[in-house]
C-alpha cells in the first residue's frame, strides 16, 4: 500500500511532467466502469456541433416548433485502466540514503507514470489492458497511423482536422 501523503505527491508530480493530464478531464472512481451522461451527437452535422442541442435562425415571430432541436440522451460507458508502478525499498536503505531517497522516488515514479499515461492517451490500441489512443480513435484519427511513434507531419495534419469550435481551447 503507499501512504497517502506519498501518492499525493507523485499524482501531483505526475500532473506537472505530463503533456495530457493537464488538459484532460480526470474523474476519481473506485470502480472498473464509468458511466456518464452524454448527449449525442448532432445526426446530420456531428462534426460541427458538440452535441445535439443546436441554435437555429429564426424569423421575428417563430411559432414554438420553429428553431427547436432537443438533444437525444445517452450513456458514455468508459472501461477503467489501470497502471502500475513499484519499488520495493528497505527501512535500512532509506534511513542510511545520503539522498532524500523517498523525495527522489516520488519525482522518478511521477516522471514514468507521466510517460505512461502519455503513451497510451496518445497511441494506445484499446486492448483489454490499453487505453484508446487518439491515434486510434476512429475516423476523426485518419491522418494518424498506428506505428511505434507519431511523426510531426502527423500532429499537423491531426490538428487541422479538429473542427472550428474546438480550436480556441486547443493547445
Amino acid at each position: 500500500m503507499v501512504p497517502p501523503d506519498f501518492r499525493a505527491v507523485v499524482l501531483a508530480r505526475t500532473a506537472a511532467r505530463a503533456i495530457v493530464r493537464p488538459r484532460a478531464n480526470v474523474i476519481p472512481t473506485s470502480r472498473d466502469k464509468l458511466v456518464l451522461p452524454a448527449v449525442a451527437a448532432h445526426a446530420s452535422s456531428g462534426s460541427i456541433y458538440s452535441s445535439g442541442f443546436v441554435g437555429s435562425m429564426v424569423g421575428e415571430n417563430p411559432s414554438d416548433a420553429t428553431g427547436t432541436t432537443e438533444g437525444t440522451f445517452q450513456q458514455l460507458q468508459v472501461d477503467v485502466k489501470m497502471s502500475k508502478e513499484q519499488a520495493n525499498l528497505s527501512h535500512a536503505l532509506i534511513n542510511d540514503s545520503a539522498v532524500d531517497l523517498v523525495g527522489w522516488l516520488a519525482a522518478n515514479i511521477a516522471e514514468n507514470q507521466a510517460l505512461l499515461e502519455d503513451n497510451q492517451f496518445l497511441l494506445g490500441n484499446g486492448d483489454s489492458l490499453n487505453c484508446l489512443g487518439i491515434s486510434n480513435g476512429g475516423s476523426a484519427t485518419s491522418a494518424l497511423t498506428t506505428t511505434d511513434a507519431l511523426t510531426a507531419a502527423q500532429v499537423a495534419d491531426f490538428i487541422f482536422l479538429l473542427p472550428p469550435q474546438y480550436v480556441a481551447q486547443a493547445e
